[in-house]
């Protein structure tokens, strides 16, 4: 079995990575521990995410879509922790 990456499923991890790297990097600069920064930042991006299946399942012919939330996963994932890795680096 073959998985194919579809178009959207990319817009979903990079948008997702894109909230949660920035959250993730504003508050590592704010805060002296880092786990704020890395909860913080992942729970932007998956609230983003959320918030897009949520309109979507409100839209007329469209529905809530389970591999749209785990494209979101993984990119607030990689993205909050990118974003206290680049603080890391820049400090």
């Amino acid at each position: 079995m073959k998985l194919k990456i579809k178009f959207e499923d990319v817009l979903h991890f990079v948008a997702c990575l894109l909230c949660a790297f920035v959250v993730s990097a504003i508050l590592a600069h704010t805060t002296t521990e880092p786990t704020p920064a890395i909860v913080g930042g992942w729970l932007a991006g998956m609230f983003l995410g959320v918030g897009k299946e949520f309109g979507d399942s409100r839209a007329t012919g469209n529905s809530w879509s389970w591999r749209d939330m785990f494209c979101n996963f993984i990119g607030s994932s990689v993205g909050c922790w990118g974003g206290l890795l680049c603080y890391a680096i820049w400090v």
